[in-house]
């Protein structure tokens, strides 16, 4: 799988996302934004969904990992050390995610997925 692969799946909704900055706890498109706060500004622009102001909200339920994930399902990933990160599943095993590079299509093969939330 390929980035042309995954424009023909999605469209050029994709190229409006990618290389967007990042920032630990931003919260602005311009400037940066956390993880979370990029699939929340997805989310609201893409689905027209608001998702709650923490990504571990208790209205969230999860789905063990050895479900196969849905195209633009939210998906928490186990990162070293215990901390967590959050993309939206694409297809083919590939999420859009914003990491300290910027807004990115990484394989979740590269990461250890430990639970997909769904709202």
């Amino acid at each position: 799988m390929n980035m042309d692969s995954l424009m023909t799946d999605h469209g050029t909704w994709l190229m409006r996302y990618v290389g967007m900055p990042y920032a630990e706890d931003g919260d602005d498109a311009d400037s940066g934004l956390s993880c979370y706060n990029f699939v929340r500004l997805l989310y609201r622009e893409q689905f027209a969904i608001t998702l709650p102001e923490h990504p571990w909200a208790e209205d969230w339920r999860e789905i063990e990992v050895d479900e196969r994930p849905e195209e633009g399902d939210v998906v928490l990933v186990r990162m070293p050390g215990n901390c967590t990160h959050v993309g939206v599943y694409l297809s083919h095993d590939y999420m859009l995610h914003a990491s300290p590079g910027g807004v990115v299509v990484g394989s979740i093969r590269d990461l250890r997925v430990s639970k997909r939330l769904m709202g």
